[in-house]
C-alpha cells in the first residue's frame, strides 16, 4: 500500500492522529522541543570549539600586524580560530550590562514571566476571552507588543549598542593583536606579496 500524499502548502495547523496541533508558528509551544534540540546541538558545537583562556590572553602573542595584508590575515584567522570565545565575551559583557540595570532586569523579568504563564496557561487547554479562542501565537505577540515599552524605558536600546559596539571593538583589538604562527612571513616580522 502506497502512502497518501497531501499537500498542506495553504494551511496553518495540522492535526496529528492523537488530536494535537501543532502549528507553523515559530513560537507555537508545540515545536519548541525540536527547537531547543537545535539550541541544544549548537551550544555544543560553540562549547567543543571554545579555546583555552590560557591561550587567548597569553601576552607574548600580542604584537602590532607588519602590514595590511597580515592585519587582514591575521583578523580572519582569529575570528575562525577563537570565534566561540569571542561569542563568550559578547555573552558576558551583555550579562554584565543587564545585571547592572535593574530596570532591565525588572523588564526582562515581567517579559519572561508572562511568556511562561501562556505556556502553563496554554498546556491545560487554550485561552478563551469573550468567547474568542487566542493561539499561543497571538498570546506572545501581544506580551512582546506590551513589553517594548518596558524595554524602551529602562534604556534596553542604549544597553545592546553599547554591548554590540563594546564587543567589536574588544573582539577586534585581539584579532588584530594576536598574532598566530598560522599566517605566513608573521614569525620573521615580514609582510607577504
Amino acid at each position: 500500500m502506497q502512502p497518501i500524499k497531501v499537500d498542506l502548502s495553504g494551511v496553518d495547523h495540522v492535526q496529528n492522529d492523537e488530536g494535537q496541533v501543532s502549528g507553523w508558528f515559530p513560537v507555537a509551544h508545540q515545536l519548541l522541543p525540536a527547537k531547543a534540540e537545535v539550541a541544544r546541538e549548537w551550544i555544543g558545537q560553540r562549547r567543543a570549539g571554545m579555546r583555552g583562556w590560557r591561550d587567548f590572553f597569553k601576552s607574548d602573542k600580542f604584537r602590532l600586524p607588519s602590514g595590511p595584508t597580515v592585519l587582514t590575515q591575521r583578523l580572519a584567522l582569529n575570528i575562525e580560530h577563537f570565534q566561540s570565545n569571542y561569542l563568550c565575551v559578547f555573552v558576558v559583557l551583555l550579562i554584565y550590562c543587564i545585571l547592572t540595570s535593574p530596570m532591565l532586569l525588572l523588564a526582562l523579568a515581567a517579559c519572561l514571566g508572562m511568556f511562561y504563564v501562556i505556556r502553563v496557561k496554554n498546556a491545560n487547554g487554550t485561552l478563551r476571552i469573550g468567547g474568542k479562542e487566542l493561539s499561543p501565537a497571538f498570546q506572545y505577540a501581544i506580551v512582546a507588543a506590551c513589553s517594548f515599552p518596558l524595554f524602551y524605558i529602562s534604556g534596553a536600546g542604549s544597553i545592546i549598542f553599547w554591548v554590540i559596539g563594546a564587543s567589536l571593538f574588544v573582539i577586534l583589538l585581539h584579532a588584530v593583536l594576536y598574532a598566530s604562527e598560522t599566517v605566513p612571513g608573521e614569525e620573521f616580522g615580514m609582510e607577504t606579496v
